[in-house]
């Protein structure tokens, strides 16, 4: 399924005070203009057609 958007312990956990939401967050915002940190953000959200 690699059209979906994959969540992970510390994506999509806003309001949760033991995440790591601010980490997350972090680097969202550095993705924007770090193409490095936008393939890492783009890789753990999306998965490959085949994972073994």
């Amino acid at each position: 399924m690699p059209d979906n958007t994959w969540t992970t312990h510390f994506t999509e956990v806003e309001g949760i005070t033991e995440s790591h939401a601010e980490v997350w967050n972090s680097w969202v915002e550095k993705a924007e203009t770090d193409p490095q940190t936008a393939q890492l953000v783009y890789l753990t959200q999306h998965h490959p057609v085949e994972e073994l």
